[in-house]
């Protein structure tokens, strides 16, 4: 069965019974019916027997697997930044507890110096050395004040030293916990080694697999296709962004790209080595670089796709989408909302690409737009 068919005959039983998910404000069980039923539509542009060989197969299962990998590491990353920031807060709060302790010491040594001086009989003496009996209650008032001040003083040192005693603590345990931290994170990355070792003999052998010009020309038609197709079964799926009043339409110029990079390939030029025009922009940038929403929106996709890796679209309602590919992590789940600025997800190569870098289209009712229209180069 051809793409086209598969996916008219997927359409016809699945997408009907939820055109009105999102402009009703989706409760979980539309939104998971939505998500299921786009995951079933990537599965059917993924995997046409006539289209997808073992090879693509491969990669989509190994690119898959170093996003699992990748996520694992980004959770354990922020989880190790977060413990070092406590352990630094905790050694912050040791010194000054130390500090204080050594003042509060000395105030003790003054009070037992002076209360040895003064000897056992001090309250005696007080008493008896009162000529006037009117004075002699102002002064046991003050004893008593000056009792208490002292025993106040002894409560505030012993408190001062059991909460030095409970950061320490605290210090210690967090220490562990990043030391386990760390080492987990050492086996994630090894993990991720493997992986990507096993991704680029794939990749490799793909690249030798297409061959002549002709049949690398083929498979850029057919990924073309296979995104216009999944773009047409979202729409049919969503066809509306619910959410805070949007105007994509007035934001021309106005908007910010998703990422600083440099630009490599433009809106309408031919891509490499063939006669089909760039129906957005590549910009190069680093592997984990952020990526950022360009405008609110509620996420329509976010998954692997062939030739794209993995894929977040944006649905910015009014027929507009904005689709930000080959990705080495994706932070969002379709039916979420983003709003402006918001990182959705981390630049990579995914999809068989040898260069790390954001692919970014604008569309309007599935036609591509110049995404340098939208939005302003800094």
């Amino acid at each position: 069965m051809s793409i086209r068919a598969a996916f008219w005959l997927f359409a016809l039983f699945t997408i009907a019974p939820v055109q009105h998910v999102w402009a009703s404000g989706a409760n979980r069980e539309e939104l998971d019916r939505l998500r299921d039923q786009i995951s079933r539509l990537t599965a059917t542009l993924n995997q046409d027997k006539t289209e997808l060989n073992s090879l693509h197969g491969e990669l989509a299962r190994v690119e898959s697997a170093m996003q699992a990998l990748n996520r694992s590491i980004y959770d354990t990353q922020t989880d190790i930044s977060g413990r070092a920031a406590r352990i630094r807060a905790s050694e912050a709060e040791i010194a000054r507890i130390d500090a204080e302790l050594v003042t509060q010491r000395a105030q003790l040594k003054n009070i037992i110096v002076a209360s040895y001086i003064s000897g056992r009989a001090e309250y005696l003496k007080l008493l008896l050395n009162q000529e006037n009996p009117g004075d002699v209650g102002r002064f046991l008032t003050y004893y008593r004040y000056l009792s208490q001040h002292r025993a106040d003083d002894i409560l505030e040192f012993e408190d001062t030293v059991e909460h030095l005693r409970r950061t320490r603590a605290g210090l210690t345990s967090e220490q562990a916990e990043l030391k386990l931290l760390e080492e987990a994170q050492l086996s994630q990355r090894r993990e991720l080694v493997d992986a990507l070792r096993t991704r680029n003999s794939v990749v490799a052998a793909l690249e030798q697999g297409i061959g002549s010009k002709q049949q690398r020309l083929e498979h850029m038609k057919q990924d073309e296709r296979r995104l216009q197709h999944l773009l047409q079964g979202i729409g049919d799926a969503a066809p509306n962004a619910s959410g805070p009043d949007l105007r994509f339409g007035r934001m021309r110029g106005k908007l910010s790209m998703p990422l600083r990079g440099s630009i490599s390939a433009h809106f309408g030029e031919t891509r490499w080595g063939t006669d089909i025009p760039w129906q957005g922009i590549f910009v190069g940038a680093a592997e984990g670089t952020e990526v950022s929403a360009i405008f609110p929106g509620r996420v329509a996709f976010a998954d692997w796709l062939r030739g794209y890796g993995l894929l977040v679209i944006l649905d910015h309602g009014d027929g507009f989408m904005s689709l930000y590919s080959h990705n080495q992590l994706l932070f969002k789940q379709v039916g979420e909302w983003v709003e402006m600025g918001e990182s959705i997800a981390l630049v990579g190569s995914s999809g068989g690409q040898t260069n790390a870098g954001l692919y970014f289209e604008v569309r309007k009712n599935g036609e591509p737009l110049n995404p340098l229209i939208w939005c302003k180069v800094e």
